[in-house]
């Protein structure tokens, strides 16, 4: 009787999984002879911390999921030249300036380079057309790009290859070519039924003719079309599927002969702001654009959450615009953006201004940190998420995220005052620290500095005082 009762209560220790394919059926309709493989799952187990399963799994998608960085490394500082801006020659060179003197390392021209003069806006509905207008860039761009490359920067194009604008001269041609929604309409975004290998092809085509045509030493991707279109069909003979199994298997396999094909063009995922960041799609890519929302303390809850799932050397952090200059100071969300990979937008000033010197240096200042100080490490770090759970609303008064080197010799603590209401103190306990050790802390509100035990930063922890709501500190460390 006892070992009966043993073994039923062991039993309520068994951990199972259920892994469901969330699609409306069918998901797929074979050919006679035709076989098919289910996407990929990842299943780890370990015994340890939230943290440590994080930083666990981060490991393995680095080590056995991820393809190589282009160039040999990654962490590129970027910048662009925005879609809803009137361009003109000059105007971009003056941009180009303007992040060459501070350090950018990649410059990119954002939707709308293949749009007329002055209907830049209309970027979402001329899609498909990928080549640039003659009276407005007779030279294919080429002037630009050997700018970009004088000033020492890496060049990119946006495209959003998987839809065909209704305005463009590619909808009328490729006609055949537009998905059917789930009742076999075609949707109102203009994708593409890359689920078909011809059109896939087509797809492919695009891509590799911007590429080659303007010389990428960036290619990136967006994705604009609403949720709910996304369920697609293809009549099959006397049934029909649907088609997103079909399709990610189609993509997927592109995106690999791409990034093999062109080894040193740095791929760069987004999709309408921050969606496809499943290991399936990240492995082609070498990093991702998380969200188009910038604005504080929000931005704080992405970074957040993001770099649970995904390692954050592969989670871009924008700075400048997307209303990110609304909330905030320029402080904050650059100590929030040194958390993942940088990248910039307005870069401080409009285009035909000059900068705000205290603004330049709080950038300059914070690309050092990151260029000299975290990016050595960042592509091997372990990052511990102090307040993991923020509320659904964010009703946290703090948030605190820290990474270290392996080797916990190094690393940086960023506290964050999100909301107004509270407590101005936070007692903040390192967990990259070794007890053993004695560490050189750096407090970059007052560039002060001081030296304790590895003991007492772990155990007694530090007092940070902050000034009210999105107000931040950001604390250095590393082994003496």
């Amino acid at each position: 009787m006892n070992d009966e009762l043993d073994i039923r209560h062991s039993r309520k220790e068994f951990l199972t999984h259920a892994v469901i394919i969330d699609t409306e059926a069918p998901s797929r309709v074979l050919s006679p002879q035709e076989s098919a493989e289910l996407p990929a799952v990842h299943i780890g187990m370990m015994f340890g911390s939230a943290d440590d399963a994080i930083n666990q799994m981060h490991h393995h998608i680095r080590k056995s999921v991820m393809m190589p960085q282009a160039r040999g490394r990654g962490g590129w500082i970027e910048t662009s030249i925005l879609a809803d801006e009137h361009w003109t020659e000059e105007r971009i060179k003056r941009k180009i300036d303007q992040a060459a003197d501070l350090g950018v390392e990649i410059f990119f021209i954002d939707a709308c380079w293949y749009t007329e003069k002055g209907k830049e806006s209309e970027w979402r509905y001329k899609v498909g057309d990928w080549d640039t207008d003659p009276k407005r860039f007779p030279d294919h761009l080429q002037r630009i790009i050997n700018y970009v490359h004088e000033k020492g920067m890496l060049w990119g194009l946006w495209m959003d290859p998987e839809r065909i604008g209704w305005d463009s001269n590619a909808y009328q041609e490729h006609l055949d070519f537009h998905a059917l929604n789930i009742v076999g309409k075609p949707g109102p975004e203009g994708w593409v039924r890359a689920a078909d290998n011809n059109v896939l092809m087509w797809v492919e085509q695009q891509i590799r003719h911007v590429i080659e045509t303007y010389q990428c030493d960036l290619f990136r991707l967006d994705f604009n079309v609403n949720q709910p279109d996304i369920a697609t069909r293809t009549d099959r003979g006397n049934a029909f599927e649907q088609d997103q199994l079909r399709y990610y298997e189609n993509m997927y396999a592109m995106w690999k002969r791409l990034r093999k094909d062109y080894p040193n063009v740095i791929f760069e995922n987004c999709a309408g702001g921050g969606a496809r960041t499943d290991l399936g799609m990240m492995q082609n890519f070498c990093h991702t654009w998380v969200s188009d929302w910038q604005r504080a303390p929000r931005s704080f809850q992405i970074i957040n959450g993001m770099t649970m799932a995904l390692p954050p050397e592969l989670v871009d952090r924008e700075v400048g615009e997307m209303e990110g200059y609304s909330r905030g100071s320029l402080e904050f969300q650059m100590r929030i953006a040194l958390f993942g990979r940088i990248s910039f937008g307005t870069l401080g000033a409009p285009t035909e201004y000059d900068y705000n010197p205290e603004q330049m240096e709080i950038i300059r200042h914070a690309l050092q940190i990151y260029k000299e100080f975290y990016r050595p490490f960042q592509y091997e770090c372990l990052i511990y998420h102090h307040t993991q759970d923020l509320g659904q609303t964010g009703t946290a008064d703090y948030g605190v995220l820290e990474v270290t080197s392996p080797d916990h010799k190094k690393g940086m603590i960023g506290i964050f005052k999100l909301k107004g209401n509270g407590e101005n103190r936070i007692v903040v306990k390192s967990k990259g620290i070794l007890e053993s050790g004695k560490y050189h802390l750096t407090f970059d509100n007052r560039r002060a500095s001081c030296v304790l035990e590895g003991f007492v930063l772990n155990n007694q922890g530090i007092q940070i005082c902050l000034e009210g709501a999105l107000s931040s500190e950001l604390v250095l460390y590393e082994m003496v």
